[in-house]
């Protein structure tokens, strides 16, 4: 276990190199030392891939921040699998270092922070999502086959039982408004059968979240920022959840007359860990 009153919780960053290395800047700034990334984060092969992990691994040396990441569908998931999680008993648990400061959380995996009061808080993580793109990408090398949570994974987090916030890339249902307004827009006009992969995905992670019970889930995926409270239900035994939906790298926030300012507002929240409060952090 380890003690954070507050922790960062960031969106998609699509290996864009100078957003990560601002992220892990306004990390610091907040005055956590700790990044809860909710996947696409930028995990990629070849030369570029390198690149970036290892700019934002410097970054996190030179501001004390570790990043633990829930991993996204656009991710080099061979890379992932082929690297052994190691417990450096530094209160991470069994985790998949890329880095001295960057690692991937496996699917299911649980750790507990203690907050303010030393209130203790249990999360799991359970990475991946459909590609609703996929007819777009080339296999084993901008999309892989293992993005997709598994039956497996499901039944292993439901094994796990209740946490007090889940992480995850993709949403459950019911879903944040704005998220589900997308999803029944299909606005890039997918395909039948595609759309059927993609709420198989959304189905099995739903299994999943009505056997965890979370307070709070925060996700990624759909490059927005939204909020609701939502009611899961677990054999008839209803809960209510708040899902925070985060946005992406690079979009830019608009100031109340609706012009561009120098800061992004979505991508980033700092969450209370004691209280699971977040707040919105500007880049």
């Amino acid at each position: 276990m380890n003690h954070r009153d507050t922790v960062v919780v960031a969106g998609d960053w699509h290996g864009n190199t100078l957003w990560a290395m601002r992220a892990v800047a306004a990390t610091a700034k907040a005055g956590c030392d700790v990044l809860l990334h909710l996947g696409d984060f930028g995990i990629w092969p070849g030369p570029s891939g390198a690149s970036y992990l290892r700019k934002v691994e410097r970054a996190c040396a030179q501001h004390g921040v570790t990043i633990l990441v829930t991993p996204g569908n656009h991710e080099n998931w061979d890379r992932i699998d082929r690297t052994e999680a190691t417990d450096r008993h530094d209160g991470w648990g069994a985790v998949k270092w890329l880095t001295d400061h960057i690692a991937v959380l496996p699917r299911g995996h649980r750790l507990t922070l203690a907050g303010t009061g030393g209130v203790e808080r249990t999360l799991v993580s359970l990475g991946g999502a459909p590609s609703i793109d996929l007819r777009d990408r080339t296999l084993g090398k901008t999309w892989w086959l293992q993005e997709a949570i598994t039956p497996v994974d499901v039944e292993s987090v439901i094994a796990g039982g209740t946490a007090d916030i889940m992480l995850t890339h993709d949403t459950p249902e019911p879903a944040t408004r704005r998220v589900q307004q997308i999803i029944r827009a299909n606005p890039g006009g997918w395909p039948a059968d595609v759309r059927e992969y993609c709420a198989e995905g959304r189905r099995r992670l739903t299994r999943a979240f009505n056997a965890v019970r979370p307070r709070v889930l925060l996700h990624g995926h759909y490059h927005l920022r939204d909020t609701d409270t939502v009611i899961g239900d677990t054999d008839g035994d209803p809960f209510t959840c708040r899902i925070e939906s985060l946005g992406m790298d690079g979009t830019p926030h608009r100031a109340f007359d609706g012009h561009p300012t120098d800061h992004q507002e979505g991508d980033a929240v700092l969450l209370d860990v004691a209280t699971a409060a977040v707040t919105d952090l500007l880049l």
